[in-house]
């Protein structure tokens, strides 16, 4: 009999912006376009290459944790793109854990009072931080969690 050759499954970005919003190595990207025009997919696959660094710290941010957990969100999407690649804690602290060590802490932002911000998130240090859905945030509540991008790991 003969043997079957399994091919390895490639999963890569679409050609075009969401190839560009993975590969890019600028401080800031903002990625926007149509309904289910691959932004969240992007957002879940530009970790790939950083988790393969034990020290790599990312936070990917919503306004509630429902919308991260829910089905076709962040967990789960999380899940589609690394199968079994990645361990996912679904808990009031979703976390998704690279075989690495390497993480993504998946974190709600219900409340946006400038005081709230400052405390909840006044030490995070993070290598990237990613906002889903941008356009739900107040301009201080972005630019101050982006202003906690300061991880170790170099990414």
């Amino acid at each position: 009999m003969a043997e079957i050759q399994r091919q390895p499954n490639i999963i890569r970005p679409q050609a075009g912006g969401q190839e560009l919003f993975v590969s890019s190595s600028v401080d800031v990207v903002i990625f926007g376009g149509t309904l289910a025009g691959g932004k969240s997919w992007g957002l879940a696959a530009l970790h790939a290459e950083p988790s393969l660094d034990s020290n790599y710290r990312a936070v990917v941010l919503r306004r509630t944790l429902g919308e991260l957990k829910s089905s076709g969100g962040m967990l789960e999407l999380f899940s589609q793109v690394y199968g079994s690649n990645v361990s996912i804690t679904k808990s009031e602290n979703p976390r998704i854990t690279f075989a690495s060590g390497a993480s993504v802490e998946c974190r709600q932002v219900a409340d946006e009072n400038p005081n709230k911000v400052r405390e909840v998130f006044k030490g995070l240090q993070a290598d990237c931080i990613c906002f889903d859905e941008l356009t739900g945030f107040d301009f201080y509540t972005w630019n101050y969690i982006q202003s906690r991008c300061r991880g170790i790991a170099g990414w």
